[in-house]
Order: structure tokens, then C-alpha cells, then sequence
């Protein structure tokens, strides 16, 4: 089965050996994403930002590969800090809808001034 590759000139390019997102089939895995605004290249201010421009970019990966957030059934979740839980669950709702996917939350230590990174995993028809 072959994989193809999914980016998008609206989201940061990958820093290192590994691709924005990747579809073999019906599966599309969208690598970890964070704060950062994609134009500026500087890191958002606030865990309210970086969780909304994480997310902003996981949409625009979903829209490249004909997707939307309906078809995500899991969410990785980093977070720096356990205070920023009931942020991200505010954030998170704005853009997810029911059913809602299954998600995992770790706290971990990220990229100096990173505080959050979040990945997902779709099923597209």
C-alpha cells in the first residue's frame, strides 16, 4: 500500500526527518504540532494560543488530505504544565465535535517555550 504524504504551506515545515502528516489507505497520522504561527515563525503567546495555533494546523493538515476534525478518532496530547488542563479541554471544544475522539494527556518538557504539542489519528471514507 503506498503512503503519501500530506502537507500544507499554511503550517510550519517539519524540522528534521519526518512529514507533516502521512496517509497510507484510509489512515492519515498528522505528527505533533505546536504553537507556533506558521508566517512568523515565533512561538504564540499564552497556553490559550499555542493550544488554538496547534490546532489551527491540525485543521489545515485534515483540509489538505480532504479531511475535518469528524474524522479524528485520537489525540495525543503534551502539555508542560498540569495547571493547563482545563484551558486545553476550553480550546479543544471549540473545535472538536461529538463524538468526540479518544484522546491521551501527558505532561512532559518541550522545546524551550513550547507548552504544548498535540498529533492525531483520522479514519478518512
Amino acid at each position: 500500500m503506498e503512503s503519501i504524504v500530506i502537507a500544507s504551506e499554511k503550517t510550519l515545515p517539519p524540522v528534521g526527518p519526518h512529514s507533516q502528516a502521512m496517509r497510507r489507505g484510509n489512515i492519515l497520522a498528522i505528527g505533533g504540532q505546536v504553537g507556533t504561527d506558521p508566517r512568523s515563525g515565533i512561538v504564540c503567546d499564552g497556553i490559550h494560543e499555542q493550544l488554538r495555533q496547534a490546532m489551527t494546523n491540525i485543521q489545515e493538515l485534515l483540509k489538505e488530505a480532504g479531511a475535518s476534525f469528524a474524522d479524528v478518532i485520537l489525540l495525543h496530547v503534551y502539555l508542560t504544565e498540569e495547571g493547563h488542563f482545563r484551558e486545553m479541554n476550553n480550546v479543544l471544544s471549540e473545535f472538536l465535535i461529538e463524538p468526540f475522539p479518544a484522546r491521551t494527556t501527558v505532561y512532559t518538557q518541550l522545546s524551550p517555550g513550547m507548552l504544548v504539542q498535540i498529533d492525531a489519528l483520522a479514519v478518512i471514507e
